[in-house]
């Protein structure tokens, strides 16, 4: 149980606190015609619903230190219930606030590794855990809040991706092979964050097959979302990648460009695949979201 005492320095509270905690602003009163036991179990329930919106707030020490409890606060039993509900409460979701950050973590851990090709060095038992975890934030977490999070984790790795890719650019503008290391270099990341997506999908097999699916969207699909749209058809990769494919093809007819040029156009057409296929992901999302958020 989470011990909360009034202290004069810390009587500044997160607003999305305050308005959790205006469960009742005038206790006794109800704006409707329901009992008394109804209108507690209605404040109860928003208050549930304002915590769960919570689930990727990191820092709980704003929960423990808030004047919860005020000196002079409610004795009645109704009150005391309340009280004692939210205390479990928030002990409940900080159990559900580190599920989330284990499995942040996770999801760095693998996206790094995948760029360093040392994906196979994770232990099998670390996966499966994992695998259990997400079925439990599956029981407890609005799933598609939960995608959203996910979502902005890979987002998230992707423009890292973008900006090494703009560095090396940058790095080898007066340099002759540009054009192929440039290349070589975005297919490379691009098939090291596919492999990393494919080692991801079986730990979270319950929310593709459960939530994603009514989508029909994969995790894989989602990462080859995002790398198009954050880096493939970013203007600045758009009008360069054109010049350095067409400078390859009027260069040396190697073994090395030819085998490269093919290796790109394979990629185009997969991502332009993707691009095709989004736009019916993107309208049930929408309907999704429409009826349920």
């Amino acid at each position: 149980m989470i011990s909360i005492k009034k202290g004069s320095e810390h009587t500044d509270k997160p607003q999305w606190l305050s308005e959790y905690l205006k469960i009742d602003k005038e206790h006794g009163r109800s704006d409707s015609d329901d009992s008394p036991e109804d209108a507690d179990e209605a404040a109860k329930e928003r208050a549930l619903t304002s915590l769960l919106r919570k689930l990727a707030y990191e820092d709980f020490s704003a929960l423990e230190k808030a004047a919860l409890i005020d000196e002079d606060t409610c004795t009645c039993d109704s009150c005391k219930d309340r009280r004692a509900w939210t205390n479990e409460t928030l002990e409940e979701f900080k159990l559900i606030q580190s599920y989330w950050l284990e499995l942040r973590q996770y999801l760095r851990i693998i996206y790094r590794l995948g760029m360093k090709g040392s994906i196979t060095t994770i232990d099998e038992n670390y996966h499966s855990y994992m695998k259990e975890l997400v079925a439990r934030l599956c029981e407890v977490c609005n799933p598609h809040q939960l995608y959203q999070r996910l979502e902005a984790q890979v987002r998230e790795f992707v423009m890292e991706i973008k900006m090494r890719l703009l560095q090396l650019m940058d790095r080898l503008a007066e340099n002759p092979q540009l054009p192929r290391l440039f290349l070589s270099g975005m297919l490379d990341r691009y098939n090291k964050m596919m492999n990393a997506a494919n080692e991801i999908t079986p730990v979270l097999i319950q929310l593709e097959t459960e939530h994603l699916s009514q989508f029909n969207l994969t995790w894989k699909m989602l990462n080859q979302r995002l790398f198009q749209t954050s880096i493939y058809t970013d203007p600045f990769f758009q009008n360069s990648v054109p010049l350095f494919t067409s400078q390859l093809s009027k260069g040396t007819e190697s073994d090395e460009n030819r085998t490269l040029i093919k290796q790109f156009l394979n990629f185009d057409d997969e991502i332009t695949l993707v691009e095709g296929m989004w736009k019916d992901v993107e309208t049930r999302i929408h309907q999704y979201t429409y009826v349920y958020m």
